[in-house]
């Protein structure tokens, strides 16, 4: 069965955008086909792969608010495409607010990419259309968060977002896990903050911990995950990591 990922959370700066793109290039570097859609009018997950979205012919845009077909564009690294986001995104809310149908957009437009092993969805950092049509679209939820106070609040939404989607527009989403991002080992309430939430959602948290490091900042304005920016580095390992503990939970 093919694996449909959506990264969500409504608060922003947990790292969400970081984490899609490495997981997707981790994916590809174990030769599975992947694609990744840019949902987030931001476009960090286009600008992260070094795509330069001024030179767009088309993107997540046309994917949701047309009917033609949007070709998904290479990426540098071998086995990953993705439909990148451009501004006029932000647009797409306004246009799809009166269709009865929109909320399922991205859903019936998966079926057209069926070729991909797998899918990754990255949402912006609020609760729109656009997230909702990514929740409703997938079959996995990932949670990106930081263990710091202020994140459980963010996490505490998100989870009341995914149950309301799972009631009432895809029952098949599941809950695959929550990432903790940019861990520092050496704080107190880090360690204290990823205490309380393995104990609130047991196995829900990944066991894999990605660490902060300089070097994702570097590896961004480069254009390029840390999967190949960096490879050998702690952080790219974590994501190969992350990956395997994902595919051990199928």
């Amino acid at each position: 069965m093919k694996r449909i990922i959506v990264f969500a959370n409504q608060k922003g700066g947990v790292g969400k955008t970081t984490c899609a793109i490495n997981l997707a290039a981790s994916y590809a570097e174990i030769n599975k086909n992947t694609l990744i859609i840019d949902l987030d009018p931001q476009g960090n997950a286009t600008t992260g792969l070094g795509i330069d979205k001024r030179s767009l012919s088309s993107s997540t845009y046309e994917l949701l608010v047309t009917k033609e077909f949007v070709e998904p564009i290479d990426t540098d690294i071998e086995n990953l495409k993705i439909i990148c986001s451009h501004p006029d995104l932000a647009g797409a809310e306004i246009e799809l607010v009166d269709d009865t149908d929109r909320n399922l957009k991205l859903r019936k437009k998966l079926e057209n990419y069926s070729n991909f092993d797998v899918i990754i969805i990255d949402t912006p950092p609020s609760l729109g259309i656009l997230t909702i049509n990514g929740l409703a679209a997938a079959r996995d939820l990932i949670i990106t968060m930081q263990a710091e106070f202020y994140a459980l609040e963010g996490l505490s939404m998100i989870i009341n977002t995914y149950e309301r989607i799972k009631s009432r527009l895809n029952p098949e989403l599941n809950l695959l896990g929550i990432i903790v991002n940019m861990f520092m080992q050496r704080l107190v309430v880090s360690n204290e903050v990823l205490n309380d939430l393995r104990l609130h959602f047991k196995n829900k948290v990944f066991k894999t911990i990605i660490p902060r490091s300089v070097r994702v900042v570097e590896s961004q304005s480069f254009g390029k995950p840390m999967i190949t920016f960096d490879p050998r580095s702690v952080v790219s390992n974590a994501f190969r990591e992350l990956l395997q503990e994902i595919e051990k939970n199928v």
